[in-house]
């Protein structure tokens, strides 16, 4: 079993340490857009527009190099 230990000094490091509190949280929220961008892509009939931004944001998520689907 792999084990980590984060250290912070508070409250210099409040930033970095609410960071590490909400990362699941922000994860699981990137999670909900992806799945809902994909879902207008997938079952809905985007306008051009529409098609544009859910893909534009699709590629915010890809770009930022957090994996938030298997």
């Amino acid at each position: 079993m792999m084990r980590a230990t984060l250290s912070f000094t508070l409250p210099d490091d409040s930033d970095e340490f609410d960071a590490a509190l909400q990362g699941n949280d922000a994860i699981a929220a990137l999670w909900q857009i992806e799945s809902h961008c994909r879902s207008i892509m997938d079952h809905c009939d985007p306008d051009d527009d529409e098609r544009r931004l859910a893909n534009e944001v699709l590629l915010m998520i890809q770009d930022s190099g957090v994996r938030v689907s298997e």
